[in-house]
């Protein structure tokens, strides 16, 4: 039977320790990449987003992060959402462009905003004129109508 040396045990040891450690670094390095990189303070560091940030700021949904509604869905992931964030910061520099576009979907405005069906659903009952199932069924987004509240 083939022995180890003591110098290949403690080299595996040593590799097999700097591994684990290296993978625990880069998890708390990441974890804290992406804790910053959603938060609000991050989103409002760009000077074109400051008066979207200002409205948001006193708007009915100050208390909710940016990301909630700016997912397009939840299977996007961070790394997209970053890679759209990094587009922009070039398209400042090269193209300077203002105003980023942004896009909401109904979906993610429907995760808070439920009480819009039971609302549909009473204001058929009760003859109320109301658009939302009309829009709904239309494909409008939310936003459609609702641009201009945050």
């Amino acid at each position: 039977m083939l022995r180890l040396s003591k110098g290949v045990i403690w080299l595996k040891k040593f590799f097999t320790i700097s591994a684990g450690v290296l993978f625990l670094v880069i998890l708390l390095l990441g974890t804290g990449a992406v804790s910053f990189y959603s938060s609000v303070s991050n989103c409002s560091s760009c000077h074109e987003m400051r008066q979207y940030y200002d409205s948001w700021k006193i708007s009915t949904h100050s208390s909710v992060n940016c990301n909630i509604c700016h997912y397009r869905n939840p299977s996007e992931g961070l790394f997209s959402i970053k890679g759209t964030a990094l587009s922009r910061i070039i398209a400042h520099f090269v193209k300077k462009k203002k105003n980023p576009k942004v896009y909401i979907s109904k979906q993610n405005c429907l995760k808070c905003h439920s009480s819009i069906r039971k609302f549909i659903k009473a204001s058929r009952e009760f003859h109320i004129v109301n658009p939302h199932p009309a829009h709904l069924a239309a494909g409008f987004a939310c936003m459609h109508c609702h641009k201009n509240l945050v």
